[in-house]
């Protein structure tokens, strides 16, 4: 009992280690997906500010 008990003390260290290391590569990796989802979607802005100035005035004109 005592072996399996020196064993676990021993392993619980590397093991945090291991979970530690998971938990960073994992946040990498969603970052890197983030990323590369966001520069390969193609986003671009819908409206300019000069259309939306345009927008924005012909709803004042029509509700007002």
């Amino acid at each position: 009992m005592r072996e399996q008990e020196a064993g676990a003390a021993t392993a619980t260290p590397w093991l945090t280690a291991l979970e530690h290391k998971d938990a960073k590569t994992k946040a990498l990796l969603a970052d890197a997906m983030h990323t590369d989802h966001a520069n390969g979607c193609g986003c671009k802005k819908l409206v300019t500010s000069a259309a939306r100035r345009e927008a924005v005035a012909h709803l004042r004109n029509s509700l007002w």
